[in-house]
């Protein structure tokens, strides 16, 4: 994954200063860049998230970024089964698909939107985490046309064109002639199952889906966190963003 959290929605009263994940962020800066050296780290630590070939689709983004909607739209609206890839969120996963010629399927979400959503799960330092957004777009911006890039609103807002762009692309033999918001319904439901608690109570921080609440606490962090550094850091990855969406 990218990052161990700290208990969802847990933020620190005094974020940790940038001693304490600049080595971390000098790691993924070389294991993400080659995928062998980072598999060869995964298999030593036991990890069972290994890159697995015998896949028709990869479908990976940064975290909050649209994969777990992205993933019940495309088993509910499908009536052929795919064997989909996902949720590592590490570009290693991507390079590996590309390398051996699997479709991939990458979304993307605007910084100030993914980036204070996942500060918001996982309790990290927002610096931390705006910089491992920027690495991990850096990595896979030169191989955007070797893969079906989609932003989280097309993917949010018109799911079936975004099947229609795969199925041009790849040739599953996707149907596109599915009842869009009956999938959404169903999608929706089920990514909220999971969030529920025993009281009915849905974790507005954790649910993979945009919440009044979290949209409101997110602007609360970005105006907090307003500096030089951060401004122009913001400003790197709004162009990176706009690099990899361009058509």
């Amino acid at each position: 994954s990218v990052a161990e959290p700290s208990p969802p929605g847990r933020v620190p009263r005094r974020p940790p200063g940038r001693a304490s994940w600049l080595p971390k962020l000098a790691s993924q800066a070389v294991l993400w860049r080659r995928p062998r050296l980072y598999y060869l780290r995964e298999s030593l630590r036991g990890s069972r998230g290994l890159f697995d070939p015998a896949c028709d689709l990869v479908l990976e983004a940064f975290p909050r970024s649209g994969n777990t909607y992205a993933l019940r739209m495309l088993q509910f609206s499908q009536r052929k089964e795919l064997v989909i890839r996902t949720h590592r969120h590490v570009p290693p996963v991507v390079l590996s698909a590309l390398r051996i010629g699997k479709p991939v399927l990458l979304l993307v979400r605007p910084p100030r939107e993914a980036v204070p959503s996942w500060q918001l799960y996982t309790g990290l330092p927002l610096e931390y985490v705006l910089r491992q957004y920027l690495l991990y777009h850096r990595i896979l911006l030169p191989h955007r046309e070797r893969m079906q890039v989609e932003t989280f609103g097309d993917v949010t807002r018109d799911f079936r064109g975004v099947v229609e762009r795969l199925e041009r692309r790849f040739h599953f033999g996707l149907r596109t002639d599915f009842d869009e918001e009956r999938c959404r319904a169903d999608a929706m439901e089920h990514i909220e199952s999971h969030r529920r608690g025993v009281d009915g109570a849905i974790d507005v921080l954790r649910v993979n889906r945009p919440d009044p609440a979290r949209a409101a606490m997110k602007e609360r962090l970005l105006r907090a966190a307003r500096s030089p550094r951060m401004d122009a850091l913001f400003v790197e990855s709004d162009a990176l963003y706009a690099a990899l969406v361009a058509r």
